[in-house]
């Protein structure tokens, strides 16, 4: 959960660290305050076993070692950065240079949308979802701009296995290109 203040209230299931608490509790009825997110957050995005968290000057947090398991299986005998294994809050490297605005997160993968209008993705491509031929990625790669026809993308929106990106200037009146990537990819 989101406040109005921007610190983020995590409850339920805590079996993969994905409720980023210190205590190391296996679940947890009441809501409690991530405390290592110290800046206001303003986006958060839960997967199955993974949780993510953008502040308001644009890092990405993650934590939650759901990814990790997809991680070691298909990239064997190469490290995972960090934040792939974390149970607490861990910031995502790979996006230094970029202002995230939006953090996204499916069952197995997760994306970050920026100010600049660029997607980045990382986790299982199980299903196409990160429109790049890798099984997994282990780091935030950015989908190339001819993937959207050279637009910005200006909205974003993540299913269990699937992504949803949005471009056009005013969303409001005009659609642009709305992009269904996944097992298939759909253009509107």
């Amino acid at each position: 959960m989101l406040t109005e203040e921007g610190q983020v209230l995590s409850c339920g299931s805590n079996s993969f660290g994905q409720l980023g608490v210190l205590h190391g509790l296996r679940r947890c009825v009441v809501p409690q305050v991530i405390e290592l997110l110290r800046e206001k957050i303003v986006c958060i995005a839960a997967g199955l076993r993974h949780a993510l968290a953008a502040t308001v000057s644009g890092i990405v947090f993650q934590w939650g070692t759901g990814l990790a398991s997809s991680g070691r299986r298909l990239c064997p005998g190469q490290s995972l950065p960090l934040f792939l294994t974390a149970k607490e809050p861990s910031r995502v490297t790979g996006m230094e240079n970029c202002k995230a605005v939006r953090v996204l997160a499916g069952s197995d993968h997760s994306a970050s949308l920026t100010d600049a209008g660029e997607l980045y993705v990382w986790g299982s491509n199980k299903h196409g979802q990160l429109a790049t031929q890798a099984a997994f990625l282990p780091v935030p790669q950015r989908i190339e701009a001819h993937c959207f026809q050279n637009e910005k993308v200006t909205t974003v929106w993540s299913g269990w296995t699937h992504l949803v990106a949005q471009t056009g200037e005013n969303a409001a009146e005009n659609l642009g290109l709305v992009r269904v990537i996944g097992t298939k990819d759909f253009y509107w």
